[in-house]
């Protein structure tokens, strides 16, 4: 990290026109993502919503079975092994939500429509500690035990000849990967470097970027070399005509050709970046794969001409930082690497999802297409969130089957349940039978899209078993209770619900024991608890 290189009242300056992607800013990130661990999602406000869904997770399983059925009509002609695996990397897999959520939606489509594939799912990350997360957590040993799962460190600066599998030993190689390889990386491209440019007068800038900070009670206890530092710091880009266009090809001869049309084909572009990182991963990828890669992803960014020559503000900061992704040039790139890419073509630059593939062309694969535009293209999960966002602040009186079907629309989402669980209880008492047999079945198809990342998110299973006790479900409430206790909620609530729902089934010994577990609880905690009665 430099020092210090200028001062001044207002602002504190720890670098100067540094090269986008060569900013310390992405040793902060690493840095910080490392020091979060799978905390990143729970106490320091990453982004995860829009990409750990049951929605998008139904999506995606949707248009990975759309290649697949591509793949068995290309069988001969693209060299398909059905006794060998298909590989699934999950680029940046954090807590690992999406991954429950997807390998449950793929298992079971698999076997209804009866396709022969052998899956082995890939869970990677930069954080040793989230994978030491997966690894322990319950939800993922049946699918290890299967051989289904597996787990592995990549960095996307690392350029080594393949990823060491963490259970099977497998180090993937293109010499071992016989089948096409599969990749999603949601909020995973927008993480890593891009440059930055502009184009004035058909000329090509490149941008410069200079970090500093404002000094305040916060900020100047903290290291420049801190990711703490991430939500205090302040941008600045100047731009320098670039003298030869070629000089960017050091990496990929494909550069200098999407740089070139940005000059040619506009006037004037404010900024654009330049995904050089996204780029770093598709052509590793590419040559992993022997050039027969499926690309998923979810991230902001901007799709079209007209979003490209709109400021829209690039640079995101919460805990950590992301960037938008210009996936108009990666759309480019994977043209001219001979395949195709697809967007989805919502005008909202908060949210872009992509299929791509290298080396077919859209007509090879018309099961993914369709399923792309059936999927992703007509309802994406950004489209629900809004739906349920206005629902829960617009519609303060919806009613009970309103919510319930609301639920549905989203999978069964369990996030959204827990948000109108208040409202839904409210509604209880003038529910007819019909609704309350339709909560019932909410209640369970919630539980089966719920991944616990945090032993906190035990009140949500709480909560599940408040609405069945209140519709004298006494013992699945129990059942949920001591799921709860399992996840390690061990609140003395917990215990009293348990003694109350067991008071109800009028078994008093019973009753009085999880009583007294939950008073002698409640003792052991008395500083940091309410009072238990």
């Amino acid at each position: 990290m430099s020092q210090i290189i200028n001062q001044n009242d207002e602002e504190i300056y720890f670098e100067k026109n540094a090269i986008l992607s060569k900013s310390v800013l992405w040793e902060l990130q690493k840095k910080a993502y490392c020091q979060f661990g799978p905390a990143a999602w729970q106490a320091k406000n990453v982004p995860f919503y829009l990409t750990s869904n049951p929605l998008i997770a139904r999506h995606y399983a949707q248009i990975v079975v759309g290649f697949f059925r591509d793949c068995l009509a290309l069988r001969q002609s693209f060299s398909i092994d059905l006794k060998q695996p298909f590989y699934i990397l999950d680029l940046g897999a954090g807590t690992g939500r999406f991954a429950y959520l997807f390998l449950n939606e793929l298992f079971e489509m698999l076997a209804n429509l009866k396709m022969p594939f052998r899956i082995c799912y890939v869970m990677t990350d930069i954080v040793e500690a989230n994978i030491e997360f997966w690894k322990k957590h319950d939800y993922f040993q049946a699918f290890l035990k299967e051989g289904f799962l597996d787990f592995a460190y990549y960095d996307h600066t690392d350029r080594k000849n393949g990823l060491d599998l963490v259970y099977s030993g497998v180090k993937l190689t293109a010499d071992v990967l016989r089948n096409p390889l599969l990749v999603i990386a949601n909020y995973f491209f927008d993480t890593i470097p891009h440059d930055i440019f502009c184009v004035k007068g058909h000329v090509l800038y490149e941008g410069r970027i200079s970090l500093s900070y404002k000094k305040t009670k916060e900020s100047k206890i903290l290291s420049t070399t801190d990711p703490s530092i991430i939500p205090h710091i302040i941008h600045h880009v100047e731009y320098f005509p670039v003298e030869s266009i070629e000089a960017f090809d050091i990496e990929d001869p494909e550069y200098s050709k999407i740089l070139k049309s940005y000059a040619q084909e506009y006037e004037n572009i404010p900024y654009f970046l330049f995904p050089v990182g996204a780029f770093q991963v598709i052509r590793y990828l590419r040559g992993l794969s022997n050039d027969r890669l499926l690309f998923l992803t979810g991230d902001q960014g901007i799709t079209s001409d007209k979003q490209l020559l709109e400021d829209i503000p690039f640079f995101a900061k919460h805990d950590s930082f992301s960037m938008s992704v210009n996936y108009h040039a990666i759309e480019a790139y994977f043209k001219q690497s001979k395949g195709f890419c697809l967007l989805t073509s919502s005008s909202d630059h908060k949210m872009v999802h992509m299929a791509a593939v290298s080396c077919l062309g859209k007509n090879e694969v018309p099961e993914l297409r369709e399923a792309f535009r059936l999927t992703l293209d007509t309802f994406e999960p950004q489209d629900y969130f809004k739906i349920v966002e206005t629902a829960f602040n617009g519609w303060k009186d919806s009613n009970l089957e309103f919510m319930i079907k609301l639920i549905k629309l989203g999978v069964w989402d369990p996030i959204n349940f827990n948000l109108f669980f208040s409202r839904i209880r409210e509604k209880l008492a003038s529910a007819s039978e019909k609704e309350r047999e339709e909560l019932i079945t909410a209640i369970h198809q919630c539980w089966k899209k719920f991944f616990p990342v945090h032993k906190d998110e035990g009140a949500f299973v709480v909560n599940l078993g408040v609405l069945l006790y209140d519709m004298k479900q006494y013992d699945e409430a129990i059942q949920y209770f001591q799921y709860a206790l399992k996840l390690g909620y061990e609140e003395p609530l917990v215990f009293k619900n348990i003694f109350l729902a067991y008071q109800a089934k009028k078994d008093p010994e019973t009753a009085r024991i999880w009583y007294e577990k939950g008073l002698a609880l409640h003792f052991k905690n008395i500083n940091q608890s309410d009072s238990y009665e």
